[in-house]
């Protein structure tokens, strides 16, 4: 995912298809997404030292890699 700052500019690729939208951030760190074609949802993001994972609405728990 390539997050903008303005939340209004999210961009996802996901197995050769991509999708638009917007993203926020809720208290307890949760963000969620919403797309124009993918299914919206929201997901918990961690800090685990300095590794960073997303625990999915449906439960998987994912590392996220974040680009600097």
């Amino acid at each position: 995912m390539d997050y903008a700052a303005d939340s209004n500019n999210l961009k996802v690729f996901v197995a050769g298809r991509s999708d638009t939208g917007t993203w926020r951030a809720e208290e307890g760190g949760r963000v969620c997404f919403e797309f124009k074609v993918f299914p919206s949802a929201c997901n918990d993001i961690r800090l685990v030292g300095q590794d960073v994972y997303a625990r999915r609405a449906n439960g998987d728990v994912v590392p996220v890699t974040v680009s600097r």
